[in-house]
């Protein structure tokens, strides 16, 4: 419910947002020929209750705040609220639907509705980090792995939580996604996300 909130209340976000979308291609009514991949209900991978709806007239609903949207270039889109304007760029594989809000960076994962949600994944294995492929993390199916070199030791509890021991340090507390070859570690202290893709 954090991310419904602070959808709603960024209206000065939405302003600047709304600037750089001037001048954007498309047609006239803002659909791009044959780009009806967005439309249906789409389900939050984080919480049910949360869910998006597209559309094919432009208009939508997300977290019961009805919406516009228009497209821009290069896969983004406008999306109007009464209050604000917010630019998402988004992708669509299969019935999996990520948007990242291009002022925050923030991610949102959804499936669509009436389909399973993404598989996890499996966390063994070694992973790069998608900012520096120099920052290297890797799980090891016996509970230990590193992270540059660095040795830790890790267990797994409850949905998706993790806790990682590095050597003499306090225990780290991560909550961990995995979509497809994609790795985000979400550090439950510092609320910090680092994005790994799989190596190998």
């Amino acid at each position: 419910m954090k991310k419904a909130l602070r959808f709603i209340a960024l209206v000065l976000a939405g302003v600047l947002c709304a600037a750089a979308f001037a001048g954007c291609g498309g047609s006239e009514n803002g659909v791009r020929d044959g780009d009806n991949s967005l439309l249906g209900r789409w389900v939050s991978v984080d919480d049910p209750q949360e869910q998006i709806v597209f559309n094919a007239d432009l208009t939508g609903e997300y977290a019961g705040e009805s919406f516009t949207y228009a497209f821009g270039e290069g896969g983004t889109f406008r999306l109007t609220t009464v209050d604000a304007q917010f630019v998402y760029s988004y992708k669509v594989e299969g019935d999996t639907l990520t948007l990242r809000d291009e002022v925050y960076g923030d991610e949102l994962t959804f499936y669509r509705d009436g389909s399973e949600p993404p598989s996890e994944g499996e966390l063994t294995g070694t992973w790069a980090n998608s900012d520096d492929e120099n920052d290297v993390i890797a799980f090891n199916a016996d509970g230990t792995g590193y992270n540059n070199n660095v040795p830790f030791t890790y267990v797994l509890y409850g949905s998706n939580g993790m806790t990682v021991s590095i050597e003499i340090a306090d225990d780290i507390e991560y909550t961990y996604r995995i979509y497809g070859d994609t790795l985000v570690l979400h550090d439950e202290f510092y609320g910090d996300d680092v994005v790994y893709y799989r190596r190998g």
